[in-house]
Order: structure tokens, then sequence, then C-alpha cells
């Protein structure tokens, strides 16, 4: 039996020798344009980190940024160059988040109060804005000072809110010392969840996708979510101004984690703050960018960096105000970071004499409230808001989440019919400007000066009635690479060549009766890249705002630059047409671009500053802009189309009326939820642009169809 396991295993084995070279030769060759043809999984060496080319192309083009700021920093050498600097910064910073809202009556009611041997808990509800309600408790020490200091606390991104053990300890050990703390819940954690089931439990996955799903929506409104959590935080402050009990003139704010973002933006824009002490949170954007990358929706302050505006200038603006920096050596908020944020705002501080007004607490630890930072955060407090104590931490009995509850069902929007930022963003839609082109220049700049890109081949597959060729248009600079299939008939035409643009990437389509395999046995010849997100530079950059595997922090990220997705594969597509209409002659001399989905507004974009096509179609686009704002759940995947700020100038339809006279066929338009338009909707939904090629004479050149899967693409190209 032995013998004859053997003699099988020997038999197998000589078969597949002798079978390798069929299967070899059977295998579907590689369409990855960087195969280095050194096994299956072989890649050029420059170009094994592809995934990572939309952050690195970002940290790039902000490391630019950073440089030219260094510069305008250096050049502050006098009190009258810093007061110059910070009306243009506080301006830009209002610009970013949209302005404040105005303040209307808060409406403050005492739900509950909780009487405790040494202090009280009122259990409050204010309207923030007229609708939007607020949970918030304010902890009153019973031995006081009359009046006394008080300290709002912001919390950071935790499911309970203030309610938190850890944020709870800080602020009943605040109140021990005398100080009266009144802690609301931001948006998105505690009672002020967004996005609830129907059980009404937020499902959403956390307060970080929270802030980031809604803050797309505030984004098109030329907005930030910040806004409104700054707005929250200065409704607190005008709330203890209403209370007898609290000096007006002796008010703190501190917060951890995201409540250490939200002090240092509102003690930047409020000077009713008379000492601030943000913690775990201040770094710089360099180092931020070199380690973790951007955060959720409102640390990412649309056209910041592109601005000027850092952590420092977060810090400076408060000068000579009294200000803590606390950290920990091991954040994931880079302590470098900190130390040269600290160092800049220092010298800032020293112009108005008040050098040791900006002080600096460390610790050894991860992101973490440690009992040194919380001591020093005390004594701080006791000194600059006049309360003299002991800072020595103690320990204290913590409130169950359920006792500091505040509404009948534990969230504002079921108990009270609260407002919800959805609802906000909808509210604030501007209206449109109509000026397609100006409005370009401000939201969707190009940069696409200058570079002499090369044409890389990397070799050529022979199929049935085709070839297809692979090249990488290569950069001198340190920008990423752009991979293209360049696809020709075995017998040409005289076709004109298509450009096709797939989020699925280039490869999509020529599978067997794939669109792009029957185009090339019709005798169109093609070119399929892949831009940036898509194909062989689809990112893997994973943040703290994934939701449903896309990638929130890098479109924010993008929106610091004053860029987004859309821009960035527009900025691909002029250079590919340059080499096509350079290099691909004559074949190149007519051009149909077809795009699908979310390519579809770069091919927009590209069109009306670059009438070169002979047709464009558009196949399954987004509707509009709008369209996003009235649903309270759109499809994830289009926060890949955001660009900030665009409703104010324009929207798809007045773009695609500057397409005209160019052919343009529109396939299949969709909703924001996915859903296909009715016919009906369609012709009322485009009537803008039918309207433009009648007045243009050139109604034959516009097409508009909602036909569902399975329509036939190469019925779509005019004759």
């Amino acid at each position: 039996m032995k013998f004859n396991c053997q003699l099988l295993l020997a038999a197998l084995c000589l078969l597949g020798m002798l079978l390798y070279p069929a299967t070899l030769g059977a295998q579907q060759p590689s369409l990855s344009v960087f195969d280095s043809y050194s096994g299956r999984t072989g890649k050029w060496m420059a170009y094994r980190q592809l995934d990572q080319a939309w952050y690195q192309h970002l940290h790039r083009l902000a490391e630019e940024q950073f440089g030219l700021r260094a510069g305008r920093v250096e050049g502050i050498r006098s009190l009258a160059d810093w007061e110059k600097r910070k009306e243009q910064l506080r301006r830009r910073l209002l610009e970013g988040i949209g302005g404040l809202p105005e303040k209307t009556p808060l409406k403050a009611t005492v739900k509950e109060i909780i009487d405790r041997k040494t202090f009280r808990v009122e259990k409050l509800l204010y309207e923030s804005l007229p609708g939007y309600m607020v949970t918030a408790c304010l902890f009153v020490p019973k031995v006081r000072q009359q009046p006394a200091p008080a300290v709002v606390y912001c919390s950071g991104h935790s499911r309970e809110g203030f309610r938190s053990p850890t944020y709870q300890h800080v602020i009943l050990n605040l109140v021990h010392k005398g100080f009266i703390v009144l802690a609301f819940d931001p948006v998105g954690q505690g009672e002020r969840y967004q996005y609830l089931d129907r059980q009404g439990q937020p499902d959403m996955g956390g307060a970080t996708r929270e802030h980031s799903y809604a803050g797309m929506q505030a984004l098109l409104t030329g907005s930030s979510i910040a806004r409104y959590m700054i707005h929250d935080g200065i409704r607190a402050v005008d709330y203890l101004l209403t209370r007898p009990e609290v000096d007006a003139e002796r008010i703190g704010m501190t917060g951890r984690s995201g409540g250490g973002t939200q002090t240092a933006y509102i003690a930047a824009l409020d000077p009713r703050i008379k000492a601030a002490a943000p913690e775990n949170y201040i770094t710089s954007f360099r180092r931020l960018w070199q380690s973790i990358g951007p955060q959720d929706a409102e640390q990412n302050i649309p056209f910041a960096i592109k601005n000027g505006l850092d952590h420092a200038d977060l810090l400076s603006l408060r000068a000579p105000l009294p200000t803590l920096v606390l950290t920990t050596s091991r954040d994931f908020f880079s302590i470098q970071g900190a130390k040269e944020s600290f160092a800049e705002a220092r010298r800032i501080f020293e112009l108005y004499a008040a050098g040791d007004l900006l002080q600096w607490s460390e610790d050894d630890a991860g992101h973490a409230s440690t009992l040194a930072n919380r001591e020093a955060m005390y004594a701080f407090f006791q000194q600059q808001l006049q309360l003299p104590g002991d800072p020595h931490d103690v320990e204290v009995d913590i409130f169950s989440e359920e006792t500091l509850t505040i509404t009948s069902t534990g969230q504002v929007l079921t108990a009270t019919g609260s407002k919800s930022l959805f609802d906000l963003n909808l509210a604030a839609m501007p209206a449109s400007s109509g000026q397609v082109l100006p409005g370009m220049q401000a939201v969707f700049s190009l940069d696409t000066s200058g570079a002499a890109v090369q044409a890389v081949f990397t070799g050529r597959i022979q199929q049935p009635g085709y070839s297809i060729e692979k090249f990488f248009l290569e950069f001198p600079t340190s920008h990423y690479p752009i991979p293209f299939l360049w696809m020709r008939p075995s017998s040409p035409r005289g076709l004109p060549t298509i450009l096709y643009l797939s989020s699925r990437g280039k490869a999509a389509g020529l599978q067997p009766g794939g669109v792009l395999e029957q185009l090339l046995q019709a005798g169109y010849p093609v070119l399929a890249p892949d831009l940036l997100n898509t194909g062989e530079l689809a990112s893997d950059y994973q943040g703290d705002s994934n939701i449903e595997r896309i990638d929130y922090n890098l479109v924010l990220g993008s929106s610091l630059l004053g860029k987004s997705l859309p821009a960035l594969q527009a900025e691909d597509l002029v250079y590919l047409l340059r080499y096509m209409r350079s290099e691909l002659q004559p074949e190149a001399n007519r051009i149909i671009a077809i795009a699908e989905e979310g390519l579809c507004l770069s091919l927009m974009h590209v069109a009306a500053i670059k009438p070169v096509f002979d047709q464009l179609i558009f196949i399954s686009p987004l509707l509009a802009y709008r369209d996003m704002l009235p649903y309270r759940r759109y499809l994830p995947a289009l926060a890949y189309l955001v660009i900030p700020g665009i409703l104010s100038h324009y929207d798809l339809p007045q773009l695609m009326s500057t397409i005209c006279p160019q052919k343009l066929t529109i396939l299949n338009a969709q909703h924001a939820n996915g859903q296909l338009l009715s016919a009906a909707e369609a012709e009322a939904a485009y009537g803008e642009v039918r309207a433009a090629y009648l007045a243009a004479k050139a109604e034959a050149h516009f097409v508009l169809l909602q036909e569902g899967e399975g329509t036939d693409v190469l019925r779509l190209i005019a004759k």
C-alpha cells in the first residue's frame, strides 16, 4: 500500500509538470500597469504603495502650504504685525466654518434637580438654535464664593457624553474645589445622537462617524459642523451668564480629546472665556499628517491649511488670555507638534509681555487623562480664576449614566422632537449664484501647470481582434503616476477614440461581452485610465470615519487644502487629454468620453473648461448636489463627490448647461439615496440643460434616457 501511494504521488507530479505550460499559457494576463512580471503579485518596487496615493498627494500639497505659512509666521516681528494677522486669522476661521449663527432665546428649563450633600445637579435642556436641543447638567457646589467662578466642560468622543466616568471624575473634582461646572452633550454623543434606528437607538457606529456623515452635507452648504459645535459651546457660556451664582468675569473652559478640539475652537473665538485648558488635542497639522492623518469632520475646517491656519493659531488667538496646554508624550496627537505649536504661540504671548500666561503640562501616557495633568489643570483654574485651594485630585462618587439622563427616552430626537444636524444643513442650503466658471475658480481650482509628463510603456497583451497596451503617466515630481490601458482594434476603422472612465477601474468592462469588449469589437479605440481612488490608485486609507468602506477622512483632509476628490480626478483627466492630443494621433483627434457614476462629475468639470469632446455620455450620474441635502440617509459613496462650498456657486445641471453645444447624453440619473429618477423627474430636473441646448439651436445634441440597467452603450454613441 505504501509503494502504491508513492507511485501515485510520482505520477501526479509528472502530470502536473506536463500540464504546467498549458495551464500557465491559459492564465489571463495581468492588466496591472505595474506588473513586474516576476510573479503573480510582483509590482514595480517604486509603486507598491499606490493604495496610499491620495493621502500621499495631499500630504505633499500640505507640506507646500506649511512652508508658505512658516514664512508668514517668521515675518511677525511686532505686536502691530500680529494684530494685523490676528484679524485675518479670525476672519478666515469664521469663514471656514460658515460663520456663527445668530443667537436666539435659549428657552432653558431645569428638568430635575439632584441633591447631594455638598452640591446639587440641575438637569438642563436648552435651545442652542430654535428647536435644536442641548442636554446639559449644571453642577453647583453648596459652599462656594458669591458669585463663583465657573468652568464649561466639553466632552470628547464618548458614547455617554459628559456622563463618561473619566469626564465625571474631572467635573466632580472641580465642583469639590468650589467651581460651578456646566457640562453639555456635544452633538452626536450622549443624548444628542443624530442617527437612530426604529427602536430609537444610535446606529451610525459612534460619534466620529456621526460627525463626518452629517459633516459632508455641511460642506456642501459652505460650512462645517464645527460651526454648530462651537455655537453650542458659546451658548453654554450664554447660559452661565444668566445664572446669578456665576461670576461673569471668571469663566473657564476645558475638555479632553474631542473636548480639547471644542475648547481650542471656542476659546479662540469667545473672549469671555478667561482661562482655557485644551487637553490631548493640540498638535500641528504637519505632525498630524505625518502621524495619524486627518480626523473627523469638526477637526477639519474647510480651507484651513490653504488659508494658513494651524493649531498654533488657536492658541495665539487667545493671547494674552491665560491658556494651559495639557499633553501626554505618547498621545496619538503628536506631542512634537504640540511642542512646536506651543513655542510658536509663546512668541505671540510674549509680544503682549504675557509669556507666562501660556502654560504647559506634560505627562508620560497615551491618549488619556492623567493625575499630573488633572492636578495641573485644577491649579491653573484656581490661580487664573482666583479661587485658591488644594489642587490635589480626590476620589469622587461617580453617577450612573441613567441618573444623569435628562430626557424621557434618553435621546432628544425622540423625546423632544429636536431638530438635527440634518435639519440645520437642509435649512442652510444656499441659493446658487449660477456663475459656473467663477464658482469653479473658487471651489474647483485645478493645478496642472507646467508639469511635463512622460508615458511609460510597461507591456502589451494581444487579444482576438484587438491589443491592449499598458502605460502610466510619469511626473518629474513626487506626483502619483496615472495608469491607463490603450486598446486598439486590429483593423482600424477611423472611428473616434473612446475615453472610458469607470469608478471600478480601468479593466472594468473588459470581460467577454463587457462594455469595453463591445466597443473594441465594434472598431473603437479605447483609452481607460485609473483616476485617483480607482483601480490601481484605489485608496486603502483607514481613518476614524470609515462608513461602509468609504473613507470620509481623506475627503475631509482634502477640504483642509481647498481640494476635493473630483477636482483631483479632473487634474488627472487634464494630463491624460494633453497626452492623447499630442501623442495618440490621429486616433485621438476625435474623442468620445464616457463616465460612470461619480466620475461623471470630474468629466463634467473638465468638459466645461476644455470643450474638446465629440460627445459626452454620463451613466448613472448623481442628479444634483442639492439632492444630497433632503436625504437623512444618503449613499455613503457620495462622500467622495463632495466639493466644499459648491452650492453657493452652482450645481450639476447648471454645470451641464455650460457644456452646450457639445453632444451630451445622460443615462439613468440617480437620486442621492441610489434610486433611479423617473422619466418625468429627469425631464424636470434637467429642464435648464435642455433649455440651454434649445437656445443654442442644438437640441438634437442633448439626449436624456432613464432606462434602467442593461442599456447598450454602443446605441448611445451619436453616429
